[in-house]
């Protein structure tokens, strides 16, 4: 922070010119302005437009189905008594 306590983020390393990827790394990401963003869709094909917008992130994104019980793909959570499977493209 600055000294009127305004973030402050320089893209350059040492302020001489080497440019920096730190950037604000933080343990959750926001989606439209939103955390853990969820959306009731219908079971159909959709066309997902995503935009890194972030200046120190990479992502790996992945679209699951939450299947009851253990087994699925993926464990869930412990004592859950939910998993995850691939959704597969057609």
């Amino acid at each position: 922070m600055d000294q009127q306590g305004q973030l402050w983020y320089s893209i350059f390393a040492d302020n001489q010119g080497g440019f920096t990827t730190a950037g604000f790394l933080g343990d959750q990401v926001l989606v439209n302005w939103q955390y853990k963003p969820y959306f009731n869709v219908r079971a159909r094909r959709y066309r997902f437009r995503i935009l890194n917008g972030s200046v120190s992130r990479y992502y790996a994104f992945a679209l699951v189905v939450e299947r009851n019980g253990g087994g699925g793909e993926f464990p869930g959570p412990n004592g859950s008594n939910v998993s995850y499977d691939r959704c597969r493209s057609t």
